[in-house]
């Protein structure tokens, strides 16, 4: 069997002499007796730090943790605990994490195939924005809101037509990506305008998400140089500055880069905010 590199593992994993590993201070094989195996075992105070250092870096309420990642009931509550909102992509992740006692207004509704029901479930509930993915979305938002619903507010997915270095699978912001409104065709600045101008919604932002997986601080600056169709930003490397429970960086070296990109991806969206300024006072002038 090859061995695992200490620093890919919790930040209280400890080996023992004999080989018998612990986290948190229990012994791994004393857990499997009790609960039987596969079972997932999460270190509490290693999730707790990596949410600190998401919201030292980048302020309360300004991070989004994906729930994709790792979803039940105590995470929904730690992460909210620790200062972080929840990304939901389903009406099952949504139930979860008020369940777990997270208000609605903490909860962002992601998701490229949200159905009427989901839609509905978020507005009623008060989420505190929908990103809506497409066309057909925004079609079922106008439908809601002509039912009597109230606009809820959005932020519209856009697709920049950047490409990382990641995996095929999980690379997002590439132009022939499934996910998004295509700032290349038009399509962004299109479903922008029918925002603005409709009743149904209120555009507060852009969302903005090129892959899963990336660690090359230029994969975010590059997105920058597209010009975005809106005046408010938020653009979020999803997994990475939602701190992704089963992929944290843990080491002395992981949390130097992990400080690192986090300047470098506030200064990309603070270029990225000035070119949208100047692109929404060109398309209002």
């Amino acid at each position: 069997m090859t061995a695992i590199a200490k620093h890919l593992l919790p930040d209280n994993a400890a080996i023992t002499p004999d080989g018998q590993m612990s986290i948190g201070g229990r012994m791994l094989s004393d857990v499997a007796a009790e609960f039987g195996t596969p079972v997932f075992v999460y270190d509490e105070e290693h999730l707790r730090a990596r949410c600190r250092e998401a919201v030292a870096a980048f302020g309360r309420e300004r991070v989004v943790y994906a729930t994709k990642a790792f979803l039940c009931t105590a995470m929904a509550r730690l992460a909210h605990e620790e200062g972080l909102l929840l990304d939901v992509a389903t009406g099952g992740e949504l139930f979860v994490a008020l369940n777990a006692g997270v208000p609605a207004s903490h909860c962002v509704l992601h998701g490229n195939n949200k159905s009427v029901e989901e839609l509905r479930t978020a507005i009623e509930a008060g989420v505190r924005h929908i990103v809506v993915d497409n066309f057909d979305e925004l079609d079922r938002l106008d439908a809601l809101h002509s039912q009597g619903l109230p606009a809820p507010r959005v932020q519209l997915r856009v697709t920049p037509g950047v490409y990382v270095h990641t995996h095929e699978f999980v690379s997002t912001g590439q132009d022939d990506s499934k996910f998004g409104f295509n700032l290349g065709n038009g399509d962004a600045r299109k479903a922008a305008q029918r925002a603005r101008d409709s009743s149904s919604v209120q555009l507060v932002g852009i969302h903005c998400h090129i892959g899963s997986n990336v660690f090359a601080a230029e994969n975010f600056t590059g997105n920058t140089h597209q010009q975005l169709p809106s005046g408010l930003v938020t653009c979020t490397a999803q997994r990475l500055i939602s701190t992704k429970a089963s992929r944290c960086l843990s080491n002395q070296a992981g949390q130097s880069l992990h400080l690192l990109l986090s300047r470098c991806i506030r200064l990309a969206l603070l270029k990225t905010f000035l070119v949208c300024a100047r692109t929404l006072q060109s398309m209002a002038a």
